[in-house]
């Protein structure tokens, strides 16, 4: 899982290289021009440090040199920094060049490819296994689709708050009408709560909610790896630690991860932008 790890945490720096500035483009105003000038600052000294972590990540795998994307980083960098150099007053020039930089970026390091190695993961500590699910998904270039019937809301900010913008993120869980304990109530309450503020933040095209009552296994699909977990990822707060599988993509298992998508109940999505 190193390199998964190691992509991750280039994305996981990308976002602390650019969010100071992206804060300061959206609310300008707020911030006196000192403040503005020294984000810049703290910019043009950090894209160096991050420049040579993605140069590491591009060429530290034994046999294999990503020099197209390399050039291609080379040229995103040069774009955020000409408008800096040619106007250091026209700071709107330069914010909107920041706001292209990041997603530009961001699907530089993705396109990169990366293989999860090995076939279990065999966790040793619950947050080992956060980190090895987190790792899944902040990675993730198009799809995740996750059935798991006792979500809780710390699933999104826990694993989803680095996922790209552009993936479809579709959870699936049991329905309310299943749940008998007080305490699983409350627990799909909160989930739900928190399902409504997630939806308002990506909206129809970057996350789908579903219920079905008809499946058992947790199962994570990213794109096309799939993986079963050996228990809730909501247990983790007690302290359980279980085996990540990973599965082949066969036409069984495939069929076992899309059906409760294909035929749940949408809560939100493509066919409800109004978050039931």
């Amino acid at each position: 899982m190193g390199r998964k790890h190691e992509q991750a945490q280039l994305i996981f720096q990308l976002g602390m290289l650019c969010s100071p500035l992206l804060k300061v483009a959206e609310n300008k105003e707020v911030y006196e021009r000192d403040e503005r000038v020294r984000a810049v600052a703290r910019f043009f000294d950090e894209i160096g440090k991050f420049r040579a972590s993605f140069g590491h990540f591009a060429s530290s795998e034994s046999g294999y040199k990503y020099y197209p994307q390399e050039v291609q980083l080379a040229m995103a960098i040069n774009n955020v920094q000409n408008p800096a150099i040619r106007d250091p007053d026209d700071e709107d020039a330069f914010f909107i060049a920041v706001q292209k930089f990041q997603p530009e970026v961001l699907n530089i390091i993705l396109s990169i490819p990366v293989t999860t190695e090995s076939t279990i993961h065999q966790a040793q500590t619950p947050f080992s296994t956060y980190c090895f699910v987190k790792d899944l998904c902040s990675t993730a270039k198009k799809e995740i689709v996750w059935l798991d019937r006792y979500f809780d809301f710390k699933v999104f900010h826990r694993f989803f708050a680095e996922v790209n913008p552009n993936v479809l993120i579709t959870l699936v869980t049991y329905p309310e009408s299943k749940l008998t304990s007080a305490r699983d109530k409350d627990r799909y309450t909160s989930f739900m709560d928190m399902s409504r503020l997630f939806a308002q933040e990506r909206g129809t095209k970057g996350y789908r909610l579903l219920v079905h009552e008809k499946f058992h296994d947790r199962l994570l699909r990213c794109d096309n790896a799939m993986f079963a977990l050996g228990g809730s990822i909501k247990d983790l707060d007690q302290g359980i630690t279980f085996t990540i599988t990973k599965l082949d993509v066969t036409p069984e298992n495939k069929k076992e991860c899309d059906y409760p998508v294909q035929h749940g109940e949408e809560i939100y999505g493509t066919n409800h932008s109004t978050h039931r």
